[in-house]
């Protein structure tokens, strides 16, 4: 699906920790998983957010040189 700035999503769920915001964002847009990440190996706070819709893209945000400190936050496939 892509990939958004962690700003936009806590905007859009102000008040929410990220795991509920990730939870409500993926349930509207029909997204199987929200994975977490820093943009950059410096950074020292998560910077965008993954919206998956395939195991392959899940896998893809673990294996990117470009994502850093990956975790999901939402895993839709538990249900």
């Amino acid at each position: 699906m892509g990939s958004i700035r962690i700003k936009y999503m806590r905007d859009e769920y102000p008040g929410k920790s990220d795991e509920e915001a990730a939870r409500a964002y993926a349930q509207k847009y029909g997204c199987m998983a929200v994975v977490r990440y820093k943009g950059a190996a410096s950074a020292s706070d998560f910077t965008d957010i993954g919206l998956c819709d395939s195991e392959a893209q899940i896998r893809g945000y673990f294996t990117s040189p470009y994502c850093h400190g990956a975790e999901i936050i939402y895993d839709g496939r538990r249900r």
